[in-house]
């Protein structure tokens, strides 16, 4: 039954309300009487909430309107019946501002009232219906959403079909879709692909309620899941389809495609959880084939078993560093995303293995170029949005202006002689950096240069002095040493040019901040087996 409250301030009124109806047989508890607004809010804050309150508007402390706006802030889904002995339109307009159930005129008669009370038990009965239906469609998502995301037990999924009259055997289909949105580079465009994304999931929402055993489930991440069920799996794939298509299409208006991923049929409830990942997968492809409207996961197949040399493109674009050839630079960016597609690694494994590249390149690059011109690329590469990318032609294109810019980098250098002469001292330092008498004397008569000319062009080319450049490149040497040999520090201190072992241990900690002994301490237990065979 529904509680119910009456509000007036006239006893005898108050009394005729309450006591001339057989409120139980209306299907409502024994009334509540108040004798004004001021008393019906104490009973509300004392805990009673009415489904209705029938009220009088004219009552000294607290009127009908100011209890009706109390009610509607505190209690939204009660209704609330104005009484007044007054035909004014200012209290009917305000009653109505506050979206009051009815508003009734006195002298109300116990017919009036009995019609009223029908009315009320009628709109409460519906809005309980309503919410029963809501709360069991609720229901129902939920499963659905549990089922694709979760591996259940079959005790489990039994109960659910039979509490919400499931259909149990399939076969079913799973459809992931998402708009082709460009990744975030910062919160505003996430925010904006959130708002993309809820217009996508509105559009989708129309087009399901348009099909039939078809659901749309719970958005999970940034995708929207459908299910599909038919009679065989040929409809199946024809539906999902079509319902693709049709959300391309109906995604034109907010400039961004729209591709779903299919997944191969399901039989039973049990292989849905396979089902959701296959749909996943699927969609996932559209890194390689880019932007389309329908992706079968029959039509991808599988990975090679043996695993990749990603390897080997690095090694190509070594080799096209020394040689000084772009084309086979570019080439090894080929080797790599080839490698990328036919193994169908994971967009993070993309990221992963093309960062790698990228700083392969750069890697390379430090022998040939100067800090500056090092640094100049690096930034480059951090601004050019290499975490945003949504697919592999975008990477690989990336990748290519990467090697192009390094590769003119090195041709400007290279036409500049007196920088090619640097590079070729620097060349000569790391043939003969183990001989002690190694100075700029050395180089002066080697080369032929003035030393004071000299000087100024190797900092400028390379931002130190030569000193400081020989001291690098031995120290280099000597911690590789200390790393991969068993060699005493004397031995390494004469192995790279140092004639006084002690002049090589302080030199070595003023640039490492550790002794030798230290550095190899920490160096074994840090480096991986893996690392130190790749140095």
């Amino acid at each position: 039954m529904y509680k119910l409250m009456l509000v007036e301030d006239q006893p005898e009124v108050l009394r005729a309300m309450t006591e001339t109806l057989q409120w139980e047989e209306l299907g409502f508890q024994t009334p509540v009487a108040c004798a004004d607004g001021r008393s019906a809010i104490a009973r509300i804050e004392e805990g009673f909430a009415p489904n209705v309150v029938i009220t009088d508007i004219c009552m000294p402390f607290v009127d009908g309107l100011e209890l009706a706006k109390y009610v509607a802030q505190h209690l939204p889904g009660t209704l609330v019946v104005m009484l007044t002995g007054y035909d004014d339109f200012q209290y009917a307009h305000k009653a109505l501002r506050l979206k009051v159930f009815d508003y009734v005129l006195k002298p109300i008669t116990p017919k009036s009232l009995r019609q009223l009370a029908a009315r009320l038990r009628e709109e409460l009965d519906e809005r309980r219906v309503k919410e029963l239906d809501e709360l069991d469609a609720h229901s129902r998502e939920r499963f659905w959403t549990r089922l694709l995301t979760t591996s259940l037990s079959a005790a489990t999924i039994d109960d659910h079909v039979r509490v919400h009259k499931l259909p149990a055997q399939g076969p079913f289909l799973v459809l992931a879709a998402d708009l082709d949105l460009r990744r975030p580079a910062t919160p505003e465009e996430g925010r904006e692909n959130e708002l993309l994304r809820y217009g996508m999931t509105n559009i989708l929402t129309e087009l399901v309620g348009q099909e039939e055993n078809c659901l749309l489930c719970t958005p999970i991440q940034t995708a929207c899941y459908v299910l599909l069920r038919g009679s065989d799996s040929q409809t199946l794939y024809t539906r999902a389809e079509h319902l693709a298509e049709r959300l391309a299409a109906a995604c034109i208006p907010l400039n961004h495609g729209a591709t779903c991923g299919v997944s191969l049929p399901a039989q039973s409830l049990e292989q849905l959880h396979d089902a959701y990942r296959q749909a996943t997968r699927a969609l996932d492809y559209r890194f390689y084939c880019g932007a389309l409207a329908c992706i079968r996961l029959c039509e991808i197949g599988q990975p090679p078993s043996a695993p990749a040399d990603f390897r080997a493109p690095e090694r190509a674009l070594t080799q096209a560093v020394k040689a000084g050839r772009a084309e086979d630079a570019r080439a090894a960016v080929a080797q790599l995303c080839s490698l990328l597609e036919k193994q169908k690694s994971s967009y993070q494994d993309c990221l992963q293995h093309s960062q790698h590249f990228a700083l392969h390149v750069l890697d390379c690059l430090t022998d040939c170029l100067s800090k500056e011109e090092v640094y100049r690329i690096e930034q480059f590469w951090e601004d050019s949005g290499f975490y945003a990318v949504s697919n592999l032609p975008q990477l690989c294109r990336l990748l290519l202006q990467l090697v192009e810019t390094a590769f003119d980098a090195v041709a400007r250098l290279s036409e500049d002689d007196s920088v090619a002469r640097v590079r070729k001292v620097e060349t000569y330092i790391r043939e003969h950096y183990g001989d002690e008498d190694l100075s700029l004397n050395t180089i002066r008569e080697e080369f032929a240069i003035s030393i004071s000319y000299f000087s100024t062009l190797f900092k400028t080319v390379t931002g130190c002095t030569f000193v400081e450049y020989v001291t690098q490149v031995r120290m280099a040497k000597a911690r590789q040493m200390l790393t991969l040999t068993e060699k005493r520090a004397a031995e390494i201190a004469q192995a790279v040019g140092f004639a006084d072992p002690h002049y090589f241990s302080v030199t070595f900690k003023r640039m490492t901040g550790m002794t030798p002994s230290q550095y190899r301490a920490q160096s074994r237990r840090t480096a991986a087996p893996e690392e130190i065979r790749s140095s």
